[in-house]
């Protein structure tokens, strides 16, 4: 009885940090998306104008380095999600999670990205954790298909200067 107090404890801290740690992640989602269709947009407008065309130059940068905020964010809280519903479906096929839940949310957290995939891919729960296909989408193509705007809007410029 005493175990299955534990386990249904342990699955009840698992799902409230789980469901925090997915709220944050789609919360940067929503700001990275944002921020880069608003320096986009604003490069685009400025790349229309007759006279200042050659500004929209200036923001470029910017919306390079939101477009790698956007991948390294969200590819590291991705992991910490993955990492969690990992540990969820090990309580849920009755393996023991020895250590506190927070303790080892905190460990993985603080290894790199390599030491996070890791670990991951060396679960046997990792098939059932895999990123969706909306993920996917979401941190690895969407801002590719940001990235080709770019290089579009910057061909134009090039093309209206030459």
């Amino acid at each position: 009885m005493l175990e299955m107090i534990d386990r249904n404890q342990t699955l009840s801290s698992l799902f409230s940090l789980w469901s925090i740690q997915n709220s944050i992640l789609q919360s940067l989602r929503v700001i990275l998306i944002g921020a880069e269709t608003i320096v986009l947009s604003v490069a685009t407008a400025i790349a229309l104008s007759d006279q200042y065309y050659y500004l929209a130059l200036v923001l470029s940068p910017l919306g390079a380095f939101v477009i790698w905020c956007w991948r390294s964010i969200c590819e590291n809280r991705g992991y910490d999600d993955s990492y969690l519903r990992s540990q969820i479906v090990r309580v849920e096929n009755g393996e023991d999670v020895s250590e506190e839940v927070l303790t080892g949310f905190r460990k993985f957290q603080r290894k790199s990205l390599r030491e996070k995939r890791r670990e991951l891919s060396a679960r046997n729960s990792l098939a059932q954790v895999l990123p969706s296909r909306t993920r996917i989408f979401l941190d690895r193509r969407l801002p590719l298909v940001f990235l080709l705007c770019w290089m579009l809007l910057l061909l134009s410029l090039a093309l209206r200067v030459f």
